[in-house]
């Protein structure tokens, strides 16, 4: 029970950066593609910085009518992917480094196993 549990502790760090990856890549699919199709989104490069702007509906062309709805807006999601992102993230990074220090612990901690008979002084190396 005991390996199972330090096993899943060992490994687990993998499971929250997984859904940050996963959701980052739905956020891209789902939020930033089809409005990159549609030329509404704009990418700011600065010095420090690259940013990406939403362009509003004014930018459309032409104005949604119910014959094209293609050029309807589309909607924005409430979900918040980048900050699950952040956030699950931010968890898998302190749960690896709880790993590194648990497991630096425990190997730099492993006394040696010191037979009784050698603790208690009974052998003693050969005088000669």
């Amino acid at each position: 029970m005991y390996r199972a549990l330090v096993t899943i502790f060992s490994a687990g760090w993998v499971v929250p950066l997984l859904f940050a990856g996963q959701m980052y890549f739905s956020f891209l699919e789902r939020e930033l593609v089809p409005r990159a199709a549609e030329g509404r989104v704009e990418v700011i490069k600065t010095d420090d910085k690259t940013r990406v702007h939403y362009l509003g509906a004014d930018k459309l062309t032409p104005a949604p009518t119910p014959g094209n709805l293609k050029a309807a807006p589309l909607p924005i999601s409430s979900f918040p992917y980048l900050r699950f992102c952040k956030e699950a993230s931010t968890v898998a990074c302190v749960w690896l480094a709880l790993v590194i220090l648990f497991w630096a612990w425990k190997l730099a901690g492993i006394p040696t196993r010191v037979p009784a008979a050698e603790s208690e002084g009974r052998l003693q190396p050969p005088h000669g």
